[in-house]
């Protein structure tokens, strides 16, 4: 009887074990290493996976967009918005290491490639723009609403594609 319950006990811890790997996050120590799957997903998991990115990186630029006119008609907190702004940096900053390290489906590449440059370049505009931010100058701040509004236009068309 007590093999049975040790049996048992060892199963269980097993499965426990089991059940808690499949939990983690795939990530690369830097995007330079590659891919970090063997196996590329589906079209449509592809897809879906895409178009959050997407979905994420037209939320945080139409925010600071948004910032930025009211940060220019001076009734939003300057330090407040850098702040913000460092930390909008960051997620795109991680949406690009997971757009680069994410092994596409067959014959999505090109997709792929628009996206990424496409998030490389939101990154680039909030940089810009929190630099923008740290001079307190209200022409560039606007221009750096004008380009947000811009790539969101453009991640907005990409996103399209896949609704068709």
């Amino acid at each position: 009887m007590k093999g049975i319950h040790k049996i048992g006990i060892f199963a269980g811890v097993v499965m426990i074990a089991c059940s808690c790997t499949g939990c983690v996050k795939i990530e690369s120590s830097s995007p330079e290493d590659g891919y970090n799957t063997d196996v590329a997903m589906s079209a449509v998991e592809y897809s879906i996976f895409l178009s959050k990115q997407i979905s994420v990186l037209e939320n945080v630029l139409m925010t600071r967009m948004s910032m930025a006119e009211m940060v220019v008609g001076s009734t939003y907190d300057n330090s407040v918005e850098i702040k913000n702004t460092e930390e909008a940096i960051s997620k795109v900053t991680a949406i690009n290491n997971e757009l680069f390290v994410t092994l596409p489906a067959e014959g999505l590449d090109t997709d792929r490639q628009n996206i990424l440059n496409l998030s490389e370049q939101a990154l680039d505009i909030l940089i810009d723009y929190r630099d923008n931010l740290k001079n307190n100058d209200s022409e560039a701040l606007k221009i750096s609403a004008t380009e947000m509004k811009n790539c969101m236009l453009a991640l907005s068309g990409e996103a399209n594609v896949y609704y068709q």
